[in-house]
């Protein structure tokens, strides 16, 4: 695996400091590289992107529709890699190899690791008994959703900054009918491309 990583393709170091800086929104990182694991979204969607490129932004992690697509690009090769070249499931070996042969930090190879293996994992069990399809990946139900406009009269840095901003309150229930809620603050300009993208993903849903 170390070799099949030390012939990666130009940008593969570059995407890989991406994913360090995305996971400063932990969360939403790794269900990008758990999605990219399972092949769920890959670097033509356009419209996941922009999707996920929103969801950091609420999470104050700036990337671009490039950084994310470069990002794909990298996980796919990774994967493919350790299917041919790890120990099936093994999270020590590819987390080994991605710390020793690219420029990955201990998180980042653990999160592409432990994705990588709970997808190989499922595979194998698919294999011996075949799973309904909505149970190959669930992010949960959303149960409802409460919002709140406000604005931010002032910072560390201005005295008078007189913002406005819109609060919103994810409640989402898991398989097991657990409910969490999930709260993020946006500026009205991220709300706006927050809205379009929710937007241009039920119309294609709607047409699907």
């Amino acid at each position: 695996m170390d070799r099949y990583l030390l012939s990666a393709p130009n940008g593969f170091n570059k995407a890989i400091a991406t994913i360090e800086t995305a996971l400063g929104a932990a969360d939403v990182a790794k269900d990008l590289i758990l999605r990219a694991a399972r092949g769920t979204i890959r670097p033509d969607e356009t419209q996941k992107i922009k999707l996920y490129q929103n969801m950091f932004a609420a999470k104050q992690v700036v990337l671009t529709d490039a950084d994310i697509v470069n990002t794909l690009r990298c996980l796919a090769y990774i994967n493919r890699g350790a299917s041919s070249h790890c120990e099936k499931g093994s999270v020590k070996s590819l987390g080994k190899a991605l710390v020793g042969a690219t420029n990955a930090s201990d998180e980042v190879a653990a999160a592409i690791a432990q994705a990588w293996a709970a997808t190989a994992s499922l595979e194998e069990d698919s294999a011996q008994e075949e799973a309904p399809t909505e149970d190959s990946f669930s992010v949960g139900k959303l149960q409802g959703l409460d919002w709140k406009l406000g604005v931010r009269l002032s910072s560390s840095n201005c005295d008078r900054l007189s913002a406005p901003f819109v609060r919103l309150a994810f409640k989402v229930a898991d398989n097991s009918g657990t409910e969490q809620k999930h709260v993020v603050q946006l500026s009205i300009e991220q709300f706006q491309k927050f809205r379009s993208t929710v937007m241009d993903v039920s119309k294609v849903l709607d047409s699907a």
